[in-house]
């Protein structure tokens, strides 16, 4: 079923500091997808169902990361969370983040964004949502300025991703939303592909 007949909608949990119920919501997503699909994350279950409230809550409280959320309408007319997708700005980054991207020399004329903990629940994925979801966060990522964004404008703007390589519905996604691979960038895991998109 295409997602412009799917009764749902895509918006980004807002709000500083986020809702009670927002944050409720999240991390109930969020354990589902490493619970479902343990293999897709570098984080699991068991690390992440231990978080005390107040570090779910500071996950969606950073002013440099912006987390967007597929959400469909049931049979009793409730809003169910579907998908999730967040984009992390070059202040949320952490040096060994970037590291590999700078040792490679692929970084110096970027300003790097990344798209993480991108996920779709099984009985909703090939409905159009987590090509919603990732156009999300590149518009976020296009409009956003981040301190540490050249100020003249003279980097680009490029979001990068890891997959693994056996994520072949991911990878397709992917590349429909023109990601393309990027080589000479080392990863923590063999399995993992980089791949990268320009949005500025």
């Amino acid at each position: 079923m295409p997602s412009d007949l799917l009764e749902h909608k895509i918006f980004s949990i807002d709000g500083t500091p986020p809702s009670d119920s927002a944050v409720e919501n999240y991390s109930k997503l969020r354990l589902l997808s490493l619970k479902v699909d343990p293999a897709s994350f570098g984080s699991t279950y068991e690390r992440e169902v231990a978080f005390s409230k107040d570090i779910w809550f500071k996950r969606l409280s950073s002013p440099f990361k912006q987390t967007f959320i597929s959400s469909v309408r049931d049979d009793d007319g409730n809003d169910r969370w579907v998908g999730t997708v967040t984009i992390l700005a070059p202040s949320e980054l952490l040096p060994s983040t970037v590291e590999p991207f700078q040792r490679a020399g692929a970084a110096e004329d970027w300003d790097l964004y990344f798209l993480v903990a991108m996920w779709v629940h099984p009985e909703y994925r090939g409905k159009g949502l987590g090509k919603e979801l990732v156009a999300a966060g590149l518009e976020w990522a296009r409009n956003n300025r981040d301190p540490k964004d050249d100020p003249q404008g003279n980097r680009e703007k490029v979001i990068a991703l890891l997959v693994r390589d056996h994520n072949i519905g991911g990878r397709a996604l992917y590349e429909k939303m023109k990601f393309e691979y990027l080589v000479g960038v080392a990863s923590d895991d063999e399995k993992d592909l980089w791949m990268t998109v320009k949005c500025s």
